[in-house]
């Protein structure tokens, strides 16, 4: 259901993300950081009691103030949009960000990190069958999936109905840079506060989406925490395998050398903050990784550098000498 695996080079990551067609992506610049949505940082840092209840007032205020900033702004019972427009400005909301591309996970996960970093995969098309499963529906495809989505996000809001579990979100009113960015998002269907008891003494322990993750893949903590780690590309790439797993999450070590190959990999890609953040914003922030310094600092490791360009004293010999 779910595997670890530890990137050594930009061939692994073209791999996994040729075979990973259907899933979703998310680049976390420390792979021991917990998947957690920003309402409830938020919530936690103000010590209040749980999310939920932050969520709404922001979400409440945000649509009858924005109007003085915007002339266009979601339908007012489009809750996935208005979740996804607070989102895109920093409110905090329970959706967590992701995208389409391997690459584009990879690029955020190690720009700037100086930790382990990591590129979590999820496997969407497995949420959409769970999806069809609870709604007693046939499974949809293309765009329509994403209206059964928020279909399911607008009647259980009105009604106050709660269950674990994540239900992909790509917002109708989309942004420039959530669409640059092919950004989707992960909803967690419960947030609610925990009753008090023994598990929860102070009160104050919440539904977390990482509760919601075990929930929809029918994972313990312990094998989030801790998942089985693959020793070779191969285990991922096996033929199929990839079908069953929900999970896969990719470490990549935080190693100069194959942190500038990696750069220097997705820069001639275009994967970069001048791509991916229209405007000064992102035209100042690519001065940081410039082009030309990671060609002048390139490290022509063996490890990294395609075989056709190896001379002879690069490659392994398996034959003995001639005595």
């Amino acid at each position: 259901m779910i595997q670890k695996y530890t990137i050594k080079s930009f061939e692994d990551i073209y791999s996994i993300g040729w075979l990973l067609t259907g899933w979703m992506f998310r680049g976390q610049a420390d792979a021991g950081w917990r998947l957690e949505s920003k309402v409830e940082r938020v919530s936690a840092s103000l010590d209040l009691v749980g999310p939920n209840d932050l969520e709404r007032l922001a979400v409440e205020r945000f649509q009858r103030e924005a109007q003085q900033y915007v002339h266009h702004v979601p339908d007012l019972a489009n809750r996935a949009d208005w979740l996804a427009f607070l989102q895109h400005y920093g409110g905090p909301t329970r959706l967590l960000d992701f995208t389409k591309s391997i690459y584009i996970a990879l690029f955020f996960a190690i720009e700037g990190s100086s930790r382990d970093a990591v590129v979590w995969a999820f496997n969407e098309g497995k949420i959409f069958r769970n999806l069809a499963a609870k709604t007693d529906g046939d499974e949809t495809v293309g765009a329509w999936k994403y209206v059964q989505s928020h279909t399911r996000i607008n009647l259980r809001q009105r009604h106050g109905v709660h269950e674990p579990g994540l239900l992909p979100v790509m917002p109708f009113w989309m942004s420039d840079r959530q669409s640059i960015q092919q950004g989707v998002f992960l909803f967690p269907e419960d947030l609610r506060q925990l009753a008090q008891g023994d598990q929860n003494p102070e009160g104050k322990r919440h539904v977390t989406f990482e509760d919601n993750l075990m929930a929809e893949f029918d994972l313990s903590a312990a094998m989030l925490k801790c998942p089985p780690t693959a020793k070779c590309i191969d285990e991922l790439t096996a033929e199929n395998l990839h079908q069953d797993r929900s999970i896969i999450k990719l470490v990549i070590p935080n190693e100069r050398e194959l942190r500038v190959h990696l750069i220097g990999e997705l820069l001639k890609m275009n994967v970069t903050t001048r791509s991916l953040f229209p405007g000064l914003e992102g035209l100042a922030r690519s001065y940081n990784y410039p082009f030309e310094g990671y060609e002048a600092s390139r490290i022509w490791a063996k490890a990294f550098k395609p075989q056709m360009f190896r001379d002879s004293s690069e490659i392994d010999s398996t034959e003995p000498e001639a005595e």
